[in-house]
């Protein structure tokens, strides 16, 4: 898999009519509209309703990505 031009981005949600409920999501996208976009579709299948997003913060590139043990690893402690 190609990783060149992912980069990971942090994405705060915030309730419309809770102000004190706000969820960070990370996501791995090619650009912000596309991490906004897949954030805001993780949260309304996993039941937001009505939230804004509240901040988006790029945390850089994405420089290495382990497929080999995608959905699986070993070590107990990342379990």
């Amino acid at each position: 898999m190609e990783i060149k031009g992912l980069k990971v981005f942090s994405v705060f949600l915030k309730d419309t009519h809770d102000v004190n409920k706000t969820k960070k999501f990370f996501c791995v996208a090619m650009c912000t509209d596309r991490a906004i976009g897949l954030t805001k579709m993780h949260a309304e299948k996993n039941g937001w309703k009505e939230f804004d997003v509240d901040q988006v913060t790029c945390l850089g590139d994405l420089d290495i990505l382990d497929l080999q043990y995608f959905g699986e690893c070993e070590v107990s402690k990342c379990q």
